[in-house]
């Protein structure tokens, strides 16, 4: 391990999961506005059968938005229902001014900075975006030295062009 090298061994936890599912699925495929879409309608199709009488129309109606909001809320919902800490390997991340190594279990994956497009730090997570729909998190609480975390990885901005965004 060089003076350059961070390495961080880490461990997922349910909270984690909860934390960048909603990151991810909140700000990067905006589910949120399609479970507030689909409740509002749902609600309105709801008082149109009522009051209509049970025309066929706002009952298909109900039904579909009924669908669709538990086609949404099961991107929330179930993954955190399946996921078990205690089956979840620690993981080992090395980061140097060559790439990022993440190791866990029987896998290796070694990725240089210009794989990455950016960074996106939030108050309590790193998330590293890969392509358009791959990002991966790493939460603060992760990082032993936060101070020559940052130093690397603005570091990188200049070197590899990797886009940095605090949030």
């Amino acid at each position: 391990m060089t003076l350059d090298e961070i390495l961080i061994k880490y461990r997922m936890t349910k909270d984690d999961l909860k934390m960048f599912q909603s990151f991810y699925l909140n700000r990067i495929r905006r589910y949120n506005i399609f479970i507030i879409l689909y409740s509002v309608l749902l609600l309105f199709s709801l008082l149109f059968w009522i009051m209509t009488e049970g025309i066929l129309l706002f009952k298909v109606m109900f039904f579909l938005c009924l669908f669709f909001l538990l086609y949404f809320s099961a991107w929330y919902i179930i993954p955190i229902l399946r996921f078990k800490e205690e089956k979840v390997k620690e993981i080992t991340y090395r980061f140097s001014d060559e790439g990022v190594q993440i190791e866990g279990g029987d896998t290796l994956v070694k990725l240089g900075w210009h794989h990455y497009k950016a960074v996106i730090i939030t108050p309590c997570m790193y998330i590293f975006r890969l392509g358009p729909r791959s990002y991966w998190g790493l939460p603060v609480d992760a990082i032993p030295d936060k101070l020559a975390f940052d130093r690397l990885i603005y570091s990188q901005k200049e070197k590899a062009g990797l886009k940095i965004k605090v949030l």
